[in-house]
């Protein structure tokens, strides 16, 4: 006997009823969650085609990961060809983006390409708009309720908006004519050691629906970022660590530097298409007793959360890496803003210009979004080229504000280059 067609009017008169029923009794009930079995995209069959003859793999020497890396980074493939990403991420500008010497690394049109189209992201089949509202519902993650949690995640939200990184949308406004890949995911307040909370978006998270599991944004996601910017992050401790024990010398000892990039992930943009795949519910400090009142957070840039975010980003911090490597075996560099910051005056002495004739040894590494310089020579000149090769080698991919045309801070978080960790 075949089923009665779903009605979108009825179902939303339902949800509605559901949702004041939830309030009425001060209690979250547990929504259904629907899986759904899709064929595979045409995406998908694009990936498989690209890299079946390359298969991952988890043990490779140093030169078959220099291999790779540079293959992924000048692979056309790689590179988002579609005509609809072509359109501007929102209204803000790209913060990222390849300049001055980045424009010489290999992954300079890669990261040009994201800068311009987006990051590619195919979050598999459309969802229906009873898997919307069901979603809808569920609203966000419980430790996103907690009065506490809930002035942080809105002020967060205050300042994503006035700096270009989000918008804030009513689901009235737009259920009777809902974007195609409007889906909805849970975000949750994580407690945090440097501030109140890290907001991250659940993406992984299932909704159950009359007895069934919807497929998550992240396991419907097809993967096209590309997997091998994130070679070198699980040796990066490994090779401090060596570092320190081949070059063991008390007299003299290694100074560390490191850089953050403020925001992270959200300087990479998505197209304004693909940013509804990232959706989630702003809770209200009043009940909402109606779904059309429901506000969505539409983000349109990279979430901490995705499973792609990570290599998309790394793509770009680990070229960044490069340069600044690159930078180091220049002769002058010009004088950056915040290089005092980096150089601490009392590290000039006789001694380390003793250091700075002998042999010494400069390490540079990424980890994501943190960037660590190491080298055994105190000499305060070369502390000074060193400061400059990190900051200007940073700058050559996550361009200042007044390059930018951003509003917003500096990539650099000027927070913790106060706290010391410049030095």
């Amino acid at each position: 006997m075949p089923e009665p067609e779903w009605d979108p009017s009825e179902a939303t008169a339902t949800a509605t009823s559901e949702l004041q029923e939830k309030h009425s009794d001060h209690s979250r009930t547990q929504r259904n969650r629907v899986q759904t079995h899709q064929e595979k995209s045409t995406a998908t069959a694009h990936y498989h085609e690209m890299f079946h003859q390359q298969p991952l793999k988890f043990a490779m020497t140093a030169e078959e990961q220099n291999a790779a890396i540079r293959q992924a980074f000048v692979n056309d493939d790689t590179i988002p060809q579609e005509t609809e990403l072509k359109n501007a991420i929102g209204k803000s500008p790209s913060l990222v983006t390849p300049r001055n010497e980045a424009l010489l690394h290999a992954a300079a049109k890669l990261i040009d390409a994201y800068s311009k189209n987006g990051c590619p992201a195919d979050c598999g089949p459309d969802w229906t708009q009873e898997h919307v509202e069901a979603a809808l519902l569920k609203g966000p993650h419980s430790s996103a309720d907690a009065p506490d949690a809930l002035k942080a995640l809105q002020d967060e939200t205050d300042d994503k908006v006035e700096n270009g990184y989000a918008r804030v949308l009513r689901y009235g406004d737009i259920m009777r004519n809902m974007p195609k890949k409007l889906k909805i995911s849970p975000v949750a307040m994580i407690p945090h050691k440097s501030r109140s909370f890290r907001t991250i978006l659940d993406l992984s998270f299932r909704l159950r629906h009359l007895g069934k599991l919807m497929e998550s944004v992240n396991s419907a996601t097809v993967k096209q970022a590309p997997a091998e910017s994130m070679v070198q992050l699980g040796n990066c401790v490994q090779r401090i660590i060596a570092l320190l024990a081949d070059n063991y010398d008390p007299s003299q000892p290694f100074l560390f530097s490191k850089l953050d990039i403020k925001d992270g992930f959200w300087r990479m943009a998505v197209s304004e298409d693909d940013a509804w795949n990232f959706c989630y519910v702003l809770p209200q400090s009043a009940p909402v007793t109606n779904i059309e009142d429901i506000l969505i957070v539409v983000p349109s840039c990279l979430q901490m959360g995705w499973c792609e975010s990570p290599p998309f980003f790394c793509a770009a911090s680990e070229t960044a890496r490069d340069v600044i490597e690159a930078l180091l075996e220049e002769v002058n560099l010009p004088a950056h803003p915040f290089e005092d910051a980096m150089v601490n005056d009392a590290k000039d002495s006789a001694m380390s210009r003793l250091h700075a004739a002998a042999a010494f040894v400069n390490l540079v590494e990424v980890f994501v979004d943190d960037f660590v310089g190491a080298t055994n020579n105190s000499d305060r000149t070369h502390l000074q080229h060193f400061s400059r090769a990190m900051l200007y080698g940073v700058h050559s991919i996550f361009p200042p504000p007044e390059v930018s045309g951003h509003h917003g801070q500096d990539p650099i978080s000027q927070k913790k280059m106060d706290q010391g960790d410049g030095e």
